[in-house]
């Protein structure tokens, strides 16, 4: 018994079926047919007829159908159907494989075995997305952490940072969980006093007004600003002020004036008197219209007598007082 397993006897038992294993068919793309090798439809197609073992009529599969690999079968399998009512999708067509259903974007399976499709969850406001849903799994929120925020509500948007003022602004409001940082543009230091400056100025002005219009002396002003210098100077000029200015000199020379009036009346009666003695002994010496040497008497234009002008300053005081606005 020993010498039956003897490594010469095993040389015999490989030589003798050695043809056997030569003569044995590929499982993947050929089968047995009454002890031949026959082939079989590659993947996406079907066997129409196998009359012809070595080479077999193949027709593609149909639509919504799928053949994985080789085969000798008549018929496609058929691929799932998906409910797009459950909010399912297929994958792009394929004979080759089958297309598993899947959730649409935005929707995750609900329960074991995926039997339908649910809205992916939104994070509020104050709240960021940590993870973002999938086809298998929901949306993960989380607060939003210190410098960043939301303000809406969205499966996909993760929190955001607070806005950085930059140069020349100023941060106006904190930033929140649910608000960004506002910033304002930094005023100018001189821009501001100008600002407080006209505002004054403005309040000044106001102020003036009122008090003008309460008070006749501010009218009385306003009218010398507005030509009331030119007009007193053109009265002074033509001798049409109608009163003097009083001083305090002139009240007592008004007290003086009836003595002076008595003494220059009569003054006049003297010169008067002189004036006619003259007359009398010019007409004995000459005729009338001629001189003693027998010429024609020219008259001489006389001169107008002009009353002293009072100085421009007191002209002027006169005139605001006779004439006030």
């Amino acid at each position: 018994m020993e010498n039956i397993f003897k490594p010469w006897t095993v040389c015999i038992l490989l030589v003798s079926l050695y043809p056997v294993y030569l003569d044995a068919c590929d499982p993947e793309t050929e089968y047995e047919k009454n002890g031949e090798c026959c082939k079989m439809c590659g993947p996406g197609t079907r066997m129409s007829s196998d009359a012809n073992c070595n080479d077999p009529v193949c027709s593609p599969c149909e639509k919504n159908e799928y053949q994985e690999g080789y085969t000798k079968a008549m018929k496609c399998k058929l691929q799932p159907n998906c409910d797009q009512n459950l909010n399912f999708e297929q994958e792009p067509l394929d004979r080759t494989i089958k297309r598993p259903c899947r959730c649409k974007k935005g929707f995750h399976c609900a329960g074991n075995g995926c039997h339908k499709c649910i809205k992916n969850t939104e994070c509020g406001k104050g709240h960021g997305v940590l993870k973002m849903g999938t086809q298998e799994n929901d949306t993960i929120c989380e607060v939003c952490p210190p410098g960043t925020f939301s303000n809406d509500s969205s499966a996909v948007d993760r929190c955001g940072p607070w806005t950085k003022c930059g140069p020349g602004f100023v941060e106006t409001k904190s930033g929140t969980s649910t608000s960004d940082v506002v910033c304002a543009e930094q005023a100018n230091g001189s821009l501001i006093v100008i600002v407080v400056v006209a505002i004054a100025a403005a309040v000044a002005v106001a102020v003036g007004l009122l008090y003008c219009l309460r008070k006749e002396s501010c009218h009385s002003v306003i009218c010398k600003l507005n030509g009331q210098i030119k007009k007193c100077n053109e009265n002074i000029n033509e001798g049409k002020a109608d009163q003097p200015l009083v001083h305090p000199q002139d009240v007592e020379a008004q007290e003086k004036q009836p003595e002076e009036d008595e003494e220059r009346v009569e003054d006049e009666e003297r010169v008067e008197d002189e004036e006619r003695v003259e007359a009398q002994e010019g007409t004995a010496v000459q005729e009338a219209g001629v001189t003693e040497n027998a010429n024609p008497v020219r008259q001489e234009v006389g001169k107008t007598d002009h009353a002293p002008q009072p100085e421009t300053q007191g002209a002027l005081e006169k005139c605001y007082t006779e004439h006030p606005c």
